[in-house]
């Protein structure tokens, strides 16, 4: 008799953005779990329709910056002509190896990855890296300002642009009954979260919360919820990971 997959009868909810959990999805099945897609926001395009992103693109040259601190910010880049040319052109850094893995994915290498990821090490990385430069800086519409506001006190020029939106979705009521059944949930951002419980409520939560990253732990701790994990690798095998591991600890579920 074959043993049980590690996360057998766990129900774990996954709160990305519609079109943007098949990874995860995919091997939370793999390892056992039934997952439950619940995507808490959208990704929009700006409301600009992307003209300063591409202004922005088009003013870059080889001694200039792109900072890409997520996939969204990526893709929105090289969804646009200018934007294929500028990552060929201009320098990139990127807030961590997820980041980095789409990068390269998409055929391009970063020049910088810091050794943490979050905007206060990406900061100090540049810093450290590169005299004051021009910095294209693409970020959602409600992306914190710390790293912006960090690379101008270092000295350099930056360029913010959003580059994307995100808006919360509202409630599926046929949901909630199967979040009261739910084990544990992971949140790839803060704005995960905080859709989560504008649609659903802090009471919905499941017994166990786990985190991509230092920056979505942060939030979470900030909003008084207990992180029971951070993945240490910000993608989809991280999150599955750090899942795997509260299992094997024996941490009490729904379903146990």
């Amino acid at each position: 008799m074959s043993p049980k997959p590690p996360l057998f009868g766990w129900r774990v909810v996954v709160t990305r953005a519609s079109g943007q959990q098949g990874e995860l999805v995919s091997l939370l099945r793999e390892k056992g779990a039934e997952p439950l897609e619940v995507p808490t926001i959208e990704i929009l395009p700006p409301e600009d329709g992307g003209a300063a992103l591409r202004a922005g693109l088009l003013a870059l040259k080889e001694a200039d910056w792109i900072c890409l601190t997520s996939a969204n910010a990526l893709r929105a880049v090289l969804a646009e002509e200018a934007g294929r040319a500028a990552c060929r052109r201009a320098r990139l850094a990127v807030i961590g190896r997820a980041s980095a893995g789409a990068l390269e994915r998409a055929g391009l290498s970063p020049e910088l990855v810091p050794a943490r990821a979050d905007s206060e090490a990406l900061a100090a990385a540049l810093a450290a890296a590169s005299e004051p430069a021009r910095v294209l800086l693409p970020q959602a519409d409600r992306a914190r300002p710390l790293l912006a506001d960090s690379l101008e006190q270092a000295g350099f020029e930056v360029i913010r642009v959003t580059a994307y939106r995100t808006r919360t979705r509202p409630a599926d009521p046929g949901l909630v009954p199967l979040l009261a059944q739910a084990d544990a949930a992971v949140f790839t951002s803060p704005s995960t979260f905080e859709g989560f419980v504008s649609a659903y409520g802090r009471a919905a939560l499941p017994p166990l919360v786990v985190s991509i990253g230092p920056v979505t732990s942060a939030a979470l701790s900030a909003a008084g919820v207990e992180v029971a994990a951070e993945a240490e690798s910000q993608r989809a095998a991280g999150l599955v990971a750090a899942l795997e591991s509260l299992a094997a600890a024996g941490a009490e579920t729904t379903s146990k």
